[in-house]
């Protein structure tokens, strides 16, 4: 449990070369084309930690269908403390529960081959199952697997394995539950939604590698000020990154940084990811604010939005 704790925060609150890349910082292009007016929740000066509770929407990281930008998956608390995994359809507003029970929030993913994968915080591992609730299978076995990623092709996925204190390399799994291999990367978060790399992300490192090879084709901290909370491929080179900052669109090659969209504390975006065409963005998008006191109060919504950072759409999705 110390592990999902750790993971669970860190999300919410994270080809030159074969070898380690040596250019110098990149610097970060501004085309956010007006004045930033998010207003950052204000510090507590009592000098005690601040204490966090939802206010009233807890709906946390949506994923397009790969196979349809119409329906999205996403996860909420339900009343007993359970998970529910849900699908819902833009169109029609019709939802259905996928799931309900012990879903580990935010480590999951839709493969092109229609299976949903997820962590069970029961048992720590990956599990897949239909959209419609059918066919719920065990793929990995021999526990601490958390944040399946699935390929292109949707026949095989990377998990993250190993406890905080004991990370071991990640693994490449087929969705049959077959293990294939292991890659050098050990952190949680990342996409392996591009032709030739997984990347992934820690603070404010980024990694592309090629996972059959287990070679890092580029390997860069960013110059950016908060770390990293959500990473996307968009092509083969480029990549969605979102911090409490704003959004950003980072080359892997050149390392360019293009800043698309600002925020702040009062109002950011994580757990990002793309649809299949690379053409909208969805979030899971945090407000806050403070009452008097160290207490601070914290929506997550739905939103998507056009790949450039703009066009914003709110999802009212049903309570």
């Amino acid at each position: 449990m110390k592990r999902l704790v750790f993971i669970y925060f860190s999300l919410l609150v994270g080809f030159v070369s074969c070898k380690k890349d040596k250019v110098g910082l990149a610097q970060i292009e501004d085309q956010v084309t007006s004045e930033c007016d998010c207003v950052p929740v204000p510090p507590f000066q009592a000098g005690t930690f601040d204490q966090y509770f939802v206010d009233s929407i807890n709906h946390m990281k949506p994923l397009f269908s790969p196979n349809n930008d119409n329906i999205i998956l996403y996860t909420d608390y339900a009343e007993n403390g359970k998970v529910n995994m849900y699908t819902y359809d833009l169109l029609t507003g019709s939802r259905t529960l996928v799931f309900h029970g012990d879903v580990a929030p935010n480590l999951y993913d839709w493969s092109t081959t229609d299976w949903i994968l997820f962590t069970r915080s029961s048992d720590h591992q990956i599990w897949k199952i239909r959209p419609n609730g059918d066919s719920l299978t065990q793929v990995t076995h021999g526990g601490q697997y958390f944040s399946p990623t699935c390929n292109l092709s949707g026949d095989k996925f990377i998990a993250y394995h190993g406890y905080y204190e004991s990370s071991l390399p990640s693994e490449i799994w087929s969705l049959d539950g077959e293990l294939i291999d292991s890659i050098s990367w050990v952190h949680s978060n990342g996409s392996w939604k591009n032709e030739y790399y997984y990347g992934g992300y820690n603070a404010k490192h980024v990694v592309a590698i090629d996972p059959y090879t287990d070679q890092k084709v580029s390997d860069y901290t960013l110059p950016i000020d908060k770390t990293i909370q959500s990473f996307a491929w968009l092509s083969n080179n480029e990549a969605m990154l979102s911090t409490v900052d704003g959004i950003y669109i980072y080359n892997i090659y050149n390392h360019q940084v293009v800043s698309v969209r600002c925020s702040c504390s009062s109002k950011y975006y994580a757990l990002g990811r793309s649809n299949f065409a690379n053409t909208k963005l969805i979030f899971t998008k945090v407000t806050q604010r403070r009452v008097p006191g160290n207490i601070i109060l914290y929506n997550n919504e739905v939103v998507t939005m056009d790949i450039d950072g703009t066009n914003e759409q709110l999802i009212h999705l049903p309570q």
